[in-house]
């Protein structure tokens, strides 16, 4: 394959030739014919292959959400028209139960069981206030005729209504649609029997409610732009409609189509072209009383809200390929810079070379693809120059372990040995916390904090913080002889928390032994999770080995000092001795010099 022609070299701006893939220049390089396609700039041609791949897609997934959208709106409608139905059939029923049950209450009353009007007008009247949509109540005898009445009017005879008749010829309740006497407007009468102690009828008991007060009380209502719901009773009479023209008349809806279908066993949707010649659906059934509750809404509404949707559909698609074309042509055009300047940049980074940039040009069809270039060398340069510098770290930290090793081994006083390491290390190496434990004495089982940094150590130190041997890290690493290391302590099983370090996530405990021998336990710890790595390990391993040898150096320096000591008194009371002329002051001098290296009372009378 060979390499294409004129190009130059970034650096110098010189022209190479055209070579072979074998690395020998061609006596020519032959270039194939170019097509009216290829003239097309590139930005443009992948924007209308690009267009020309996802358009089926777009256009296909818009058809089925247009088909999709009628169904669920035609779904979403007949779920409105039931739901709508359900709300007025359970309005229509608690209404209907309600009050009859307040008028069972009333007529069971003995006031109105006695048939005595003066004692029924009080309880009459009261009834009509609690339910101001009632605007009669009243008690007939059995001939139809007023016993007493909520209202100021004359007592009127009732025998012609069928609410009077059907109660007294023994139905429990009638439910009856008219047009009132007292108002003289359509009027719905609800009557029950009143009867004696003896459960014989002596009489009728009734309210009366004008139909438009029901249709507020049950709530009748429209929805959308043009659907409906309604009551009729038993005779196909209007009880409450949204329209008060229609509830403000004793209107007759036998030949309306969709109850007309109710009355034939219809129930459920149905749909229906009204005289009109207008089509509808409805949701129609019956409730327990012989009632119907028929919700409708015009089937052209639900077109409409298609048609509508599908035109939003459409004008979007046209919005969004016009943008998606737009943002394609740009999109593309941010990739277009020369390959070959990437290529070369690209090898000599191969060769060592981090230095390498891309120039962004003005017009830059590939600068995104550049930018990335050149923050990858960049990243390059950070993470050679990173470990660089975490080399030159580490450096430093040997360099201070080994001074810390150094000073380790001129130090003969254990308590200042203690010290100076804990000091150092958090000093030297940045961790949180460090402190030393030492077995004491016989006593094996019972490491004694010897050295802390900060507040905390202080604080434990004058508490004379000890640990048991075998409990937490500090423990554990007493008992095995062996470093115990914990990068997540809040998830270790058997780690112990302090209160005075609240914020250590990562611990580890290093035994100080001479051979199998433990003398004590050096602990550090971190406020970072995954602290300590290996190097952290053999380099807290040779400064526990190195804090062994200071101690038994320590150890060793302090024996040796007090047997000089105990030779130096030793020889100073032979001397004194020597110079005495008698074995009393003999006695006396070694009493007293004994007693003076002892601390204790010389005065010894000698007989």
């Amino acid at each position: 394959m060979s390499t294409p022609n004129n190009i130059r070299n970034p650096k110098t701006g010189n022209e190479l030739e055209p070579t072979t893939s074998s690395g020998s220049k061609s006596d020519s390089i032959k270039t194939p014919r170019s097509s009216w396609y290829s003239k097309i700039p590139l930005n443009i041609r992948l924007t209308l292959l690009t267009l020309i791949v996802i358009s089926p897609f777009i256009f296909g997934g818009a058809y089925l959400l247009t088909g999709k959208a009628e169904t669920y709106i035609q779904e979403s409608s007949n779920e409105q028209l039931e739901y709508a139905h359900k709300i007025v059939s359970s309005k229509v029923s608690t209404w209907m139960d309600f009050n009859i049950r307040a008028l069972k209450q009333t007529v069971n009353l003995p006031s109105i069981q006695s048939m005595d009007g003066e004692s029924q007008k009080p309880i009459l009247v009261e009834m009509a206030a609690s339910y101001p949509y009632m605007y009669l109540v009243s008690t007939t005898d059995l001939h139809g005729v007023n016993i007493a009445r909520n209202d100021t009017a004359e007592m009127k005879n009732y025998s012609d209504r069928t609410w009077v008749t059907d109660i007294i010829n023994g139905s429990p309740l009638t439910l009856q649609t008219l047009i009132g006497k007292t108002s003289g407007e359509p009027a719905l009468v609800v009557s029950i029997p009143i009867k004696n102690q003896a459960e014989d009828i002596v009489g009728v008991g009734m309210f009366a409610s004008d139909l438009t007060a029901i249709s507020k009380e049950v709530e009748v209502n429209t929805f959308d732009e043009t659907g409906i719901t309604y009551v009729i009773d038993a005779n196909n009479q209007v009880i409450a409609h949204p329209d008060s023209n229609l509830s403000a008349e004793l209107r007759d809806l036998s030949l309306y189509p969709p109850v007309e279908m109710l009355r034939q066993g219809k129930r459920g949707f149905i749909t229906f072209t009204d005289e009109h010649g207008v089509m509808w659906q409805a949701y129609v059934d019956e409730i327990e009383n012989g009632w119907a509750v028929i919700t409708q809404q015009k089937i052209s509404e639900n077109k409409t809200i298609v048609a509508k949707f599908q035109r939003l559909t459409w004008l979007g698609l046209v919005l969004i390929m016009i943008l998606l074309s737009a943002s394609i042509w740009l999109i593309v055009r941010q990739f277009s810079t020369p390959l070959q300047e990437l290529t070369e940049a690209a090898r000599a980074i191969e060769k060592g070379d981090l230095t390498q940039t891309i120039e962004r040009p003005r017009y830059d069809e590939f600068g995104i693809l550049a930018d990335a270039f050149n923050s990858m060398t960049s990243q390059l340069q950070q993470t050679q120059h990173g470990l660089e510098e975490q080399i030159a770290i580490r450096t430093r930290a040997l360099e201070t372990s080994t001074e810390v090793s150094h000073r380790l081994s001129t130090i003969l006083d254990q308590d200042e040995l203690a010290k100076t390491v804990v000091d150092e290390l958090v000093s030297s190496f940045g961790y949180y916390y460090a402190h030393i434990y030492k077995f004491e004495g016989d006593d094996k089982n019972t490491l004694y904090m010897k050295g802390g940094t900060g507040e905390a150590g202080q604080t434990l130190l004058a508490r004379g913080h000890t640990i048991q041997k075998g409990r937490g890290l500090v423990g554990r690493a007493a008992e095995t002889n062996s470093i115990v290391l914990v990068n997540d302590t809040l998830n270790e099983e058997g780690w112990l928390p302090n209160e005075l370090l609240p914020e250590t996530k990562s611990e580890i405990a290093v035994p100080i032994a001479l051979g199998e021998k433990v003398l004590g336990v050096f602990d550090v710890q971190h406020n970072e999770l995954n602290a300590f790595s290996e190097e952290d390990t053999a380099l807290l391993q040779s400064l526990a080995n190195q804090i062994a040898i200071a101690a038994q150096n320590a150890q060793a320096y302090k024996a040796t000092q007090e047997r000089a000591d105990r030779e130096a008194l030793m020889g100073k009371i032979a001397q004194e001795i020597q110079s005495t002329t008698s074995m009393e002051d003999a006695l006396k001098v070694a009493v007293r010099e004994l007693g003076r290296a002892l601390d204790t009372d010389t005065s010894v009378k000698l007989d």
